[in-house]
């Protein structure tokens, strides 16, 4: 967040001395995702609903411009043993500065600070073993390190966060399938770390537990691999978007924003095969009377978010990673 905060000081020294000539736009978006849509049929029975809700203000004159986006992005899942609640909440704040080469061109750098709030587990199931303080616990596990005072009566937490950088390049050229061609190439650097006093059970009675055929300890084991890794690992970006809008009458416009990003990941553990692209394509109604346009939109996705969403992605979710995601959307947008 530190970095988000000179990169907007910056734009702000940079576009100061030309905030007479300022333009830009102010906006609200809500887009969100539920089970009960036909659109996931190919989706995990564990999700539950999906929310991202993102304000944004574009400021720019004649040579430079910025963009500051502040999001919050839900993801919650139900399951059938414990932990049956999975909740993922993360805040973002994206920078990006531009400078215009002439009317039709633009560079831009920008910078995206994510941070997950701590998830906290109370629970776990280990084939038809429970561990923790909730009711259907079979055993209840503490330690006295004070590493584990921050758990309270939770058995687990599992703390997130990334930085990205991108570098754009963005071209108008209004032909019949575009009106606006962006290149884009950036990295992320993603960080995961969790505590939990099972990891302890290394020998011992509880370790050497049978369970259906199977040691405790091993069960325990083979779970906690595929927690997400503690050493930070980087994924790196290549991508193309193609953005389009057809006026269908004075007031309405037909849009879409077509997104293929190729993906390839440093010093991250698969467990399952990591994918190496994503397309994204958005489109939807555009509704405008003066200042103010009104948005309704549809985004799917390839492979689910991979490559846009990256604090979801982690060993633990990965299976996920290979199947079909989606958003409906309302956008509200004031031009200035």
């Amino acid at each position: 967040m530190l970095i988000a905060r000179y990169i907007l000081l910056l734009n702000l020294c940079l576009i100061s001395p030309y905030s007479f000539s300022l333009e830009g736009h102010i906006s609200f978006d809500q887009s969100r995702t539920d089970k009960s849509w036909s659109l996931l049929d190919s989706f995990n029975n564990s999700f539950d609903k999906n929310n991202n809700n993102s304000t944004e203000l574009l400021l720019f004159n004649d040579k430079y411009g910025f963009k500051f986006n502040q999001s919050d992005f839900s993801l919650d899942l139900l399951r059938t043993t414990e932990p049956k609640e999975v909740n993922l909440r993360a805040k973002s704040y994206i920078s990006e500065i531009y400078y215009f080469i002439n009317q039709d061109s633009a560079i831009s750098l920008m910078f995206k600070d994510q941070k997950a709030d701590d998830q906290f587990i109370q629970c776990y199931t280990f084939s038809s073993f429970t561990i923790g303080s909730c009711d259907d616990a079979t055993i209840n596990i503490t330690n006295s390190d004070e590493k584990y005072n921050s758990l309270g009566n939770n058995l687990m937490k599992i703390k997130g966060q990334n930085e990205e950088f991108q570098l754009k390049f963005t071209k108008n050229n209004n032909s019949f399938f575009s009106d606006q061609i962006i290149l884009y190439i950036g990295a992320s650097k993603n960080t995961f770390d969790w505590i939990t006093p099972i990891e302890e059970i290394q020998s011992g009675f509880l370790y050497n537990l049978t369970i259906n055929g199977q040691k405790l300890g091993d069960l325990i084991q083979t779970e906690l691999s595929r927690l997400p890794q503690r050493d930070l690992f980087y994924i790196y970006k290549l991508g193309i978007s193609i953005n389009k809008e057809y006026e269908l009458n004075n007031f309405m416009n037909f849009f879409y924003n077509a997104d293929f990003v190729a993906l390839t990941s440093k010093k991250y553990d698969q467990i399952n095969k990591f994918q190496n692209s994503n397309i994204k394509l958005e489109t939807g109604l555009n509704f405008f009377y003066e200042n103010f346009d009104l948005s309704i939109y549809g985004i799917l996705y390839k492979n689910n978010i991979l490559g846009y969403e990256d604090i979801a992605f982690n060993q633990r979710s990965e299976h996920h990673f290979d199947k079909k995601f989606g958003n409906l959307g309302l956008k509200l947008q004031y031009n200035f």
